[in-house]
């Protein structure tokens, strides 16, 4: 299995979570972090980095 990076996002007392698809293989319509798979190279910081722009369009961290 490979590495993923996940990130809490968490501010006055509430935690922002993404709704996985219904399509997906593995926990499809749950409520998920957001994160995901490490690509070659790259370290956790840097996934999670990268997963928040794709996944929530943040560009400013």
């Amino acid at each position: 299995m490979s590495p993923i990076s996940n990130v809490l996002l968490y501010r006055n007392g509430q935690t922002l979570l993404g709704k996985r698809s219904p399509h997906r293989r593995t926990y499809p319509n749950c409520w998920a972090l957001f994160g995901g798979h490490l690509e070659s190279g790259e370290t956790h910081d840097q996934a999670a980095i990268r997963e928040l722009r794709e996944e929530l369009n943040i560009q400013s961290l």
